[in-house]
């Protein structure tokens, strides 16, 4: 047998050219061996009741001096199948050239001579098979009509149901809808593509706002057919709630408020708990931020949590504090004073212990000049506010000065910024705080009272803290001032050895002074004139009636003598 030529058109028998619908069915088969060497079939169409006709040599039957002869066999029919070859629910062997019966669940069927060499259904029969099945073998569906049907039965795949407008395929519940095990449960495959009133698309896949209007999914028990359906634990009204009704939701898990199960005024979730039921005031240390809290102001909005709408105060603020809301801080660590925490004034910062605020010791001075962290007088701009809060930390030891920067025997000490005086309070030894004086002292001019011996008392050093009785003969002014009384005489400010001048006593002024000879007079008990002008910048000498003159005037007096 051998297929020849043709006048209509040209196919060759290859996966590409096939048309799985169309007879003949050659290349329904796993392994296609036509597509080894792709054969030319020449195929007549015609009008008429044949719809395609091939032509089979026959060498049995061939004339003599005919090197062939074809026998023309109708093998698809336009309407009736009586001029078919084969008529229906038969196949023509080419091998026997005789009809055969198609398997009995098939309605049309063919040959397959170039692949399998058996016989092939193209048309499985609706009511042994079912009208779903597009191809079958053996009695069984091989391939379904449409997408997401299952073999064998090509029936929608779970949770699947026909499409409104396409039924062939199925298609998944749209998400304002959930599938509906219960009515899908009560239609057939047949009634869901037939979309009979009970087994329609909208029943098979029922709206979600018909069990609840806040409801976005279900659960449902499986033995339930009388469309009891209820929001899975109303958790879908919102995810929090635990009871509910059609309207709303009427008892909420953890301590959320009903009926929308919001937390209550500044509170929040916390993103650490497993189920969010719960809602937490911010703690102690912590302010509740409004801002952060959308879940306050949009319901049904739940992602809020403490860790983003709680702000600790110590990191918001400052580290000292410990209490504050969304405008100051309103508690500071140890004795430090809000909102700031900063130290109170001329208090400072504890060297060992920051959070504590100390008057500095008594054997020190608050220095203001030291002491950054204090406010200025005129603190109004926002940026030197700003700087102004942030400076938190001065030491004792960087503001506290010690007071024997003032004395090294003072043991007590003050300074008052207003009135511009450091003053000692309290001295070693016999020392008392002596008047002030106007001096400079850390590049500042102030009034400063230092340690000294007070009055009546003397001493010749100020390395040492014991004072002695006034000597006779002299007043004692205090610290190291030995007032000579007139007539009285001493080598320097250096000594306490004071001497009576006997010879000349007006020569003798007396005083503090470290040198206390009357003009001209200089030596000890002042009776020497200062013939090298040593004191006086000017030479003296002795006169016989006058005393110690200037050498100008006592050749003056001799001349007029002589």
């Amino acid at each position: 047998m051998q297929f020849i030529g043709s006048v209509d058109r040209l196919r060759k028998l290859h996966s590409n050219c096939y048309l799985s619908d169309k007879l003949p069915n050659l290349l329904d088969f796993i392994d296609d061996s036509s597509s080894n060497e792709c054969l030319e079939i020449k195929t007549f169409k015609q009008t008429g009741h044949c719809k395609e006709y091939i032509y089979i040599l026959r060498q049995d039957n061939q004339l003599p001096g005919d090197p062939y002869h074809y026998d023309k066999v109708c093998i698809d029919c336009n309407k009736n199948n009586n001029f078919c070859e084969c008529g229906y629910e038969k196949y023509y062997d080419y091998y026997t050239s005789t009809c055969k019966s198609c398997p009995n669940w098939c309605t049309k069927c063919s040959y397959d001579i170039f692949g399998s060499h058996q016989v092939q259904c193209y048309q499985c029969d609706p009511i042994k098979i079912n009208q779903f099945c597009k191809k079958c073998n053996d009695g069984i569906c091989t391939e379904c009509k449409g997408s997401n049907r299952i073999l064998p039965d090509c029936g929608c795949q779970d949770n699947f149901v026909p499409k409104q407008n396409s039924p062939y395929n199925c298609i998944e519940c749209e998400d304002s809808t959930f599938y509906n095990e219960n009515i899908n449960q009560q239609c057939s495959e047949i009634d869901k593509f037939n979309q009979i009133q009970s087994c329609q698309y909208n029943k098979l896949c029922t709206p979600l706002n018909s069990i609840n209007p806040y409801c976005m999914a279900v659960i449902q028990e499986p033995n339930d057919i009388s469309q009891n359906d209820t929001c899975q634990d109303c958790r879908y009204i919102n995810p929090y709630c635990k009871e509910c009704d059609k309207n709303q939701c009427k008892i909420c898990y953890g301590n959320r408020m009903p009926p929308f199960c919001m937390c209550q005024e500044k509170q929040v979730a916390n993103q650490t708990d497993s189920d969010y039921n719960h809602c937490y005031f911010c703690k102690i240390d912590e302010f509740y931020k409004q801002e952060n809290d959308p879940c306050s102001q949009i319901q049904y909005k739940y992602d809020c949590y403490i860790q983003e709408v709680c702000k600790p105060c110590n990191t918001y603020y400052n580290q000292f504090c410990l209490q504050c809301n969304d405008q100051e801080c309103l508690k500071c660590e140890g004795n430090r004073v809000p909102p700031y925490c900063k130290c109170q004034e001329d208090y400072v910062a504890n060297d060992s212990d920051i959070n504590i605020c100390l008057y500095c010791d008594k054997n020190t001075f608050y220095d203001q000049n030291k002491d950054i962290c204090r406010k200025e007088e005129n603190l109004n701009i926002i940026t030197d506010l700003e700087s102004y809060s942030q400076k938190l930390i001065c030491l004792e030891s960087s503001v506290c000065q010690s007071c024997t920067t003032i004395n090294q025997y003072c043991l007590q000490c003050a300074k008052d910024i207003q009135k511009m005086t450091v003053s000692c309070t309290k001295c070693s030894g016999d020392l008392k705080p002596y008047k002030p004086v106007e001096t400079f002292f850390f590049d500042e001019q102030v009034q400063i009272t230092e340690c000294g011996c007070p009055q009546g008392y003397y001493s010749l050093s100020n390395s040492t803290d014991t004072c002695k009785p006034c000597v006779q003969n002299a007043v004692c002014h205090g610290m190291d001032i030995i007032d000579v009384q007139p007539g009285f005489w001493r080598l320097s400010n250096k000594t306490d050895k004071i001497y009576e001048c006997t010879k000349n006593k007006e020569n003798c002024l007396g005083g503090t002074a470290n040198f206390t000879c009357a003009q001209g007079y200089s030596g000890a008990l002042c009776e020497e004139c200062d013939y090298s002008g040593k004191y006086w910048d000017t030479q003296y000498g002795e006169s016989e009636n006058t005393g110690c003159l200037t050498f100008t005037l006592i050749f003056v007096i001799d001349f007029d003598i002589g």
